[in-house]
């Protein structure tokens, strides 16, 4: 039976409350790793210490962050039709990553997921309400109001935060400035060898977490509001409160090596597309 239906028919019998696990019928399930909690250096030192360093992802900072789980790889087109019914990505392949997806639809396909799995959806959305953190005044770019509930159960985006740490390799990382090695052609589809266009996830070796294409394949968007950094140190920064961006970080098929470390950082408004970007998934421990 197609999950659809069956997501229909689970909702005419059992009651809202009710929780169901579907995690036979989601046949393309996000593999999570477990990113213990632990405190890193974040961001690179601009200058002469580190010519490849940009400007915005300075300076190092310190941060402590609590136990998460990420998808071991960006969400695929397998699973993203599976959840969301539709694939608009450029290049098509069931194991290829899902591209050509805006903000706003990563939250939604977060929160869909959620509810395959009984779980409580970590983000609360109202069309109907601009949101004030997003501080672009133009009636032709969608800002509806995006809450995050940090303590739900669901999946949901990582902030920058994270993504950094996990990109260097959580608590095991071992320095290196790509994710998973100093050599990007080990890890990353890039523009040296991508031919032009994503692979196929997990087709380069992992980082230290056991996390695929955190450098290359496709850009991944991130919780944050795009801010300097200024303010980002401490326990569990959730960025900015408010901007005219969402981050996105790790480069992507097209990009040159510098694009790819684990401390560049990108930004973009919430209904943009590219075949560049794409994102993967998080649940709070």
């Amino acid at each position: 039976m197609p999950l659809r239906k069956l997501l229909i028919i689970t909702a005419i019998l059992f009651p809202v409350n009710f929780q169901i696990n579907l995690t036979a019928q989601t046949t393309n399930a996000p593999v999570m790793r477990l990113i213990e909690k632990g405190t890193y250096y974040m961001g690179c030192s601009y200058g002469d210490a580190d010519p490849e360093c940009r400007p915005e992802s300075a300076p190092v900072r310190k941060v402590t962050l609590n136990a998460f789980e990420i998808s071991e790889s960006e969400v695929t087109q397998a699973l993203w039709s599976e959840v969301m019914g539709y694939n608009n990505s450029e290049f098509k392949g069931a194991n290829r990553p899902v591209e050509n997806i805006s903000w706003y639809e990563a939250v939604e396909f977060c929160n869909r997921l959620s509810a395959l799995y009984g779980l409580t959806p970590a983000y609360k959305t109202d069309k109907s309400q601009n949101d004030p953190d997003y501080n672009i005044k133009s009636d032709k770019v969608p800002r509806y109001l995006v809450k995050c509930d940090f303590t739900a159960s669901g999946y949901r985006l990582p902030t920058e935060a994270e993504w950094e740490f996990a990109a260097r390799g959580g608590s095991a990382g071992k320095g290196y400035r790509y994710a998973g090695d100093n050599n990007p052609a080990k890890v990353a589809v890039y523009g040296d060898n991508s031919g032009r266009k994503t692979k196929p996830v997990k087709s380069l070796a992992p980082n230290e977490a056991g996390l695929y294409d955190m450098s290359g394949n496709v850009a991944e968007w991130c919780w944050d509001w795009y801010a300097s950094y200024a303010d980002m140190s401490g326990n569990n920064p959730l960025g900015a409160e408010g901007g005219t961006g969402r981050v996105y970080r790790g480069g992507s098929w097209i990009n040159t090596r510098e694009v790819l470390r684990n401390d560049a950082r990108g930004s973009s408004i919430l209904n943009y597309t590219s075949s560049t970007l794409g994102f993967r998934v998080v649940r709070s421990k």
